[in-house]
């Protein structure tokens, strides 16, 4: 048995376990359920528009270790009206994930609140928290900012064990200090020194629990963690509200180089639950699997976290001139910067699983191959020599032999064309094999959505449009996970860039470093002024580790 499987029976049997002794009712006390709690390492609290906002997720249990219960987390952006201007999605490995955003001119100067959690973390109303400072330099008339805060960007309160010492710009310089770490997982960021950053949360001034009690309620209704990957609910309403909604098969087809396809089947409320690992798109399509399908409409539902508190604890931005100035000059630096995106470019990638089924294909026909036939009849019967169907009242049924050639109708066959699931085969006999490009098959038996099939056919079309004639169904847009990503890194010692301007304020973010990176080393830039090295993480005990050293360059 998979240790993942094993992991969801045993946190099941736990709930279950947890609802039978309840005392109350239908409800269960949010005490009693494990403990999920994330913190949130970023690069900077004061962000300006063109700039880069990078953080990473620490999703931890009650003893700081990486959470086993979600493998997924949100990350928003909240502005004063407690409105959500932006929501990513971040594929959590080990309890830890990372992710980052570009800030455009469209979003205004203001004061926003950064909030983290995962859906575990709704049953009991917990999240991180925190404060940062967008500024637009595009819409705000720095004139009409009031001048009450006082600079210390230039002026920074360091001590002497925290300096390290004066670099040039384009130089190589070696964090031979985080050589010396223990075993855990750990973030770090350079980046030119900001006085509002000292307003930020690090684990050197943050006690990890105080921000993640559990409320003393009682839960009617637990919300599932998404402890395999993406979960996807829904429910199906029926046209005629005589019909039943029980036990109902829904079948989820996600496009793509690698499809995936799922069956599920809905409870006596009509709802239904798909878990889907690394999902690399947006678009899911949803159909019931029955004859009767236009009897039924779907609809999925669209959980939004609970934030209750108002974003009215900080007070509007004030800027003195000095600061003001240190914002267009920061500005003008990211315009340069952004000019160059194309040449310094991260690279993003998505980890694909393919669906199950496609694991046992053991024959794939290229029908450009064959002479091309007119019907799917004509098909079957002349190229397919392993497909065979039958015609009974009209309707047609597509059979896979198995290894030994048998033709046995004792179980069905399974039909994919796109990724959709095509439960009435005759369907299928009404398109045009023309605009087919493959077909594919597995002979075996397989077990799929409660129901037993001899073998596979699964039918590729050129233009994946199968379903647009054929079929109903329903498309629904979702959150995706941000891909995965490894982060462009300036290296001057590779070949010559004398030509091409430097203005980073971000020299380095590397949020997966652990003790078996060694030599980890940045260039600075064209840029002089004090930076700021920031490493935030936890050791392999738990223990939370916060460091901080600044340099300077001239």
């Amino acid at each position: 048995m998979k240790r993942k499987t094993l992991l969801y029976i045993i946190f099941t049997l736990h709930i279950g376990f947890v609802l039978s002794q309840n005392n109350t009712k239908n409800s269960i006390h949010t005490k009693e359920l494990p403990i999920e709690k994330i913190f949130v390492h970023y690069n900077t609290n004061q962000i300006v528009s063109g700039e880069q906002f990078f953080y990473k997720l620490y999703c931890l249990n009650k003893n700081n270790q990486p959470s086993k219960i979600s493998k997924i987390a949100y990350f928003e952006v909240i502005n004063s009206k407690n409105e959500s201007v932006l929501k990513q999605k971040i594929n959590l490995n080990n309890g830890v994930g990372y992710g980052d955003f570009f800030i455009n001119n469209t979003i205004e100067t203001g004061t926003y609140k950064i909030i983290s959690y995962t859906k575990w973390m709704n049953n009991y109303r917990t999240f991180f928290e925190d404060t940062i400072q967008i500024i637009n330099p595009y819409t705000t008339d720095f004139e009409s900012i009031s001048e009450t805060i006082q600079s210390a960007h230039k002026n920074l309160d360091v001590k002497k064990e925290n300096e390290l010492s004066t670099q040039n710009k384009r130089q190589k310089l070696t964090l031979d200090f985080l050589n010396n770490l223990s075993s855990g997982n750990y973030s770090v960021s350079v980046r030119l020194a900001n006085s509002n950053d000292s307003y930020k949360k690090t684990l050197k001034n943050l006690n990890i629990g105080e921000n993640f009690i559990q409320d003393d309620t009682f839960q009617k209704k637990i919300i599932l963690p998404e402890l395999r990957g993406n979960l996807i609910e829904g429910e199906i309403i029926p046209i005629d509200k005589s019909k039943g909604v029980k036990g109902l098969k829904i079948g989820l087809s996600i496009a793509g180089k690698k499809p995936i396809t799922k069956i599920a089947t809905t409870n006596k409320s009509g709802k239904f639950y798909f878990s889907v690992e690394n999902l690399s798109t947006s678009e899911i399509i949803l159909q019931v699997l029955d004859k009767k399908n236009t009897d039924y409409k779907i609809s999925i539902s669209n959980q939004k976290f609970s934030y209750n508190k108002k974003n009215n604890t900080v007070k509007a931005i004030a800027l003195t001139p000095n600061e003001k100035d240190f914002i267009l000059e920061r500005s003008i630096y990211a315009q340069i910067e952004n000019a160059y995106s194309l040449i310094k470019k991260d690279s993003s990638f998505y980890t694909s699983t393919s669906s199950s089924l496609l694991t046992s294909i053991n024959q794939v026909v290229h029908l450009d191959d064959y002479t091309r036939f007119n019907s799917i009849r004509e098909t079957i019967i002349e190229v397919l020599e392993n497909v065979w169907f039958t015609k009974e009242n009209n309707q047609f049924k597509i059979h896979v032999r198995d290894a030994n050639k048998n033709t046995d109708t004792s179980f069905p066959s399974l039909l994919i064309v796109d990724g959709l699931i095509v439960s009435n085969h005759t369907d299928f006999f009404d398109f045009d094999p023309k605009k087919i490009k493959t077909v594919s098959l597995s002979q075996e038996k397989h077990v799929f959505g409660n129901n037993i099939y001899q073998g596979i056919m699964y039918v590729d079309t050129f233009k994946h449009n199968f379903g647009d004639d054929q079929m109903n169904y329903q498309k629904f847009t979702i959150l995706k996970p941000l891909p995965f990503k490894k982060y462009y890194q300036e290296n001057y010692s590779l070949n010559s860039k004398e030509r091409i301007p430097d203005y980073r304020v971000q020299l380095f973010w590397e949020p997966n470093f652990d003790n078996n990176s060694k030599n980890l080393f940045f260039y600075t830039s064209d840029i002089s002024g004090k930076f700021v090295i920031e490493v935030e993480g936890f050791d392999s005990s738990g223990n939370p580790i916060s460091i901080q050293k600044f340099f300077t360059v001239k």
